[in-house]
């Protein structure tokens, strides 16, 4: 079995953050638009927080699914509206830099990722 935690630790001393968005940016112009205004410190502090509520959630944790509910309101409709497409951009991101810079990850790894990702994605984009 995977220990996303441990993924994630080896992937956050690697620069994991920096490195994803400087990907996510240049995957889609809609995304570099969204983020133009945006405190990137800040920025990937909030994402990490968010990967290890993904990987909260997918553990059954009910600190997990409630802060995916309030990341939901966040970037949904009434929020920052990001199109729902945007979020397939994200996953495939995040899974390209994680296989990139994990040096233990594996199939396993991706299989365990896209799933605690892809249940993240649905409590956010329940639409997607």
């Amino acid at each position: 079995m995977v220990d996303l935690a441990a993924s994630f630790r080896r992937l956050r001393e690697r620069g994991f953050a920096a490195r994803f968005y400087s990907e996510l940016l240049s995957a889609d112009p809609r995304i570099k638009q969204l983020f133009q205004n945006t405190d990137f410190n800040r920025q990937r502090e909030l994402f990490e927080h968010g990967v290890l509520m993904a990987i909260d959630n997918a553990r059954g944790g009910a600190l997990g699914g409630l802060a995916l509910r309030r990341l939901a309101v966040l970037h949904g409709p009434t929020g920052l509206a990001i199109p729902t497409d945007l979020f397939a951009v994200w996953l495939i991101t995040f899974l390209k830099v994680g296989a990139a810079l994990d040096p233990e990850w594996t199939p396993d790894h991706r299989e365990a990722w896209k799933a605690a990702l892809d249940e993240a994605i649905s409590c956010m984009a329940p639409r997607v």
